[in-house]
């Protein structure tokens, strides 16, 4: 028989709001990690270099008249050094929608 709705939701650990956020962070860099060869290959297809900086903290498209940096730890996303209008972007196919808007 399925544990009920209550039984589930009494079992889910809380954890405090730092905690929560170090761990979202954690499984997103885990995500964005195991995405490098995809991301690469895409870059390559749209004529762009990529460096991925400090760890994986740090990702950077570059084309002449174009630069982009994707930050997935903190879900930030700067094309063209414009910090001020940045884009949140957690997930990979987030970006790749951004980028495209730019580069055509």
């Amino acid at each position: 028989m399925k544990p009920s709705h209550r039984t589930r939701q009494a079992e889910r650990l809380v954890l405090a709001p730092d905690e929560y956020k170090r761990r979202r962070r954690e499984r997103r860099m885990d995500r964005t990690a195991a995405l490098e060869p995809q991301v690469r290959t895409w870059a390559e297809r749209h004529g762009c270099s990529l460096r991925v900086l400090n760890g994986g903290h740090h990702w950077l498209f570059q084309k002449p008249g174009f630069r982009a940096e994707w930050r997935p730890s903190s879900a930030k996303l700067a094309v063209n050094r414009d910090y001020l209008h940045d884009h949140h972007a957690p997930h990979w196919a987030e970006v790749a929608n951004v980028l495209e808007k730019h580069l055509h």
